[in-house]
């Protein structure tokens, strides 16, 4: 019972599925003796990962490198999120990521086809200003 229950809520973390990229700080040892001059020099490791976001909260960001086509994970990479830079979405529509689904890709086209209803919307609202006459820009020059 207990691989049943490992086995949907692996599932269940998965809800996006969405290819990242992931920016961030991690820490970096210097073995020997350094003047302060040379220790100010040091600098933290910034990484970039790339993999399938399964998680993030104030403490751990989780994203594995590979998936199936059962939902299973492999590779997985647990990122202090306190150390997060950026986290960049490396694919701009469902229809780009492999993993996604026929309805995910409906609901992602439904949705921008409402946010491109509701822009078209709001140039409707915009009235055109007359810059005719003394308005109008000049320049000179000098």
């Amino acid at each position: 019972m207990p691989l049943i229950k490992d086995r949907l809520e692996r599932k269940e973390i998965v809800m996006e599925k969405r290819l990242v990229l992931v920016k961030w700080y991690d820490a970096r040892c210097y073995s020997g003796t350094y003047n302060y001059k040379a220790i100010l020099e040091h600098r933290m490791a910034l990484f970039e990962s790339v993999g399938y976001l399964l998680s993030t909260d104030k403490t751990t960001t989780m994203i594995a490198a590979e998936t199936n086509d059962e939902g299973e994970f492999r590779d997985i990479t647990l990122i202090p999120t306190g150390s997060v830079v950026s986290i960049t979405d490396l694919a701009t529509s469902p229809a780009e990521d492999a993993m996604s689904t026929k309805e995910e890709i409906k609901e992602w086209a439904i949705a921008e086809r409402k946010k491109l209803e509701g822009e078209r919307d709001a140039l409707k609202l915009i009235k055109p200003v007359d810059i005719t006459g003394e308005q109008r820009l000049t320049y000179s020059s000098r």
